[in-house]
């Protein structure tokens, strides 16, 4: 993983629920959107709408895993803008659809706490 490559991850991560565009990362991170595809694809292997998709997949599970959040309300705290794009995004990164569901990943979860949304 590069440095670059690090750095746009940790952008993405503290602004989730802000970037809704390829475009809108490229401005955050202060590069051309070309080279941040790049980036994204040495480091990832995939676009950046799907490296962007990815993470709030992540960033709902850590939700869903630790808080009260209702998937409705760790898919919004994720970035998604419905709870019905939350479960297909969840369902398409998870593989194993008949394992792993959002009710699933909140059984193997840490001590809960309170979600103020």
């Amino acid at each position: 993983m590069t440095l670059r490559f690090t750095c746009i991850n940790i952008i993405l991560s503290d602004h989730i629920s802000d970037v809704e565009t390829p475009s809108e990362l490229a401005g955050l991170a202060d590069i051309p959107p070309d080279q941040l595809q790049q980036i994204v694809w040495q480091g990832a292997g995939c676009t950046v709408e799907e490296y962007i998709r990815r993470v709030r997949v992540r960033e709902m599970i850590r939700h869903l895993q630790t808080t009260d959040a209702s998937v409705d309300e760790a898919g919004f705290l994720a970035g998604f803008e419905s709870e019905r794009e939350a479960i297909e995004a969840f369902l398409d990164e998870s593989g194993d659809l008949r394992r792993s569901t959002p009710a699933v990943t909140r059984t193997s979860r840490t001590p809960r706490v309170p979600v103020a949304v």
